[in-house]
């Protein structure tokens, strides 16, 4: 499921109507990711590091860099926008897993 939507988010080829939702969806599957990788990892989630690291064709490289105008929100508004929140997991995972490989 990540990997199918986060494609498509990737790709601009959501239609601005669906960027919320899906972006939400990515944020929820991205917060789960976190959970399960602050426990003990199951061996599916340890032999995927490259896929979710590789510098530029990882998917969390890809939505670092990424932009979407529709989920940045207002520069006034104080609350964090969804594509904020999107990166902000993203270095959290990264906070996270970055000790269990060099340790592995």
């Amino acid at each position: 499921m990540f990997r199918a939507l986060a494609d498509h988010l990737l790709s601009g080829a959501t239609p601005p109507e669906n960027l919320p939702l899906e972006g939400q969806i990515v944020y929820n599957l991205l917060q789960l990711y976190y959970d399960l990788n602050a426990q003990d990892l199951p061996p599916e989630f340890e032999d995927s590091y490259m896929e979710f690291f590789a510098p530029q064709s990882g998917w969390f490289p890809r939505f670092l860099t990424w932009t979407s105008l529709s989920l940045a929100g207002e520069p006034e508004d104080t609350a964090p926008s969804l594509l904020s929140k999107i990166k902000t997991t993203v270095l959290e995972i990264a906070e996270v897993r970055l000790p269990q490989v060099q340790l592995g």
